[in-house]
């Protein structure tokens, strides 16, 4: 069974390329720009999301706090190219046991990140 991943990715060439990544490692990969791209889903049945700190017209610790809404306990990673410091952003507000990936990565850094993530979600 393929995983199916959320990703959320407003930098049109950067979302794409870690799209393709994931597909590479064998992913169901669905790419949304921000938070209200991703309420327009037609269904929240992912195996994990992973989400771009810093978005359009939101951030992605609202959007994993959204995605825990439809799904509970969905694992998460958070990616920032503005450094380690930004690690505990979610946690921080009130969102634990967010992942961190930090930009840029390599595609065995993302897909061993994507693996540990979708082997918690028991899906």
């Amino acid at each position: 069974m393929k995983h199916r991943i959320l990703l959320v990715e407003d930098d049109v060439m950067v979302g794409p390329v870690i799209k393709e990544m994931l597909n590479h490692g064998g992913y169901d990969v669905v790419l949304t720009r921000d938070l209200a791209d991703t309420m327009r889903l037609p269904d929240f049945d992912f195996s994990a999301v992973i989400s771009d700190l810093k978005l359009i017209a939101s951030d992605g610790c609202e959007v994993i706090a959204f995605m825990r809404s439809k799904k509970p306990g969905i694992p998460a990673l958070l990616m920032s190219g503005f450094g380690p410091h930004v690690a505990n952003s979610c946690a921080q507000r009130g969102i634990p046991d967010v992942g961190f990936l930090p930009k840029p990565f390599s595609p065995p850094t993302l897909l061993t990140a994507t693996a540990a993530l979708v082997a918690k979600s028991g899906s």
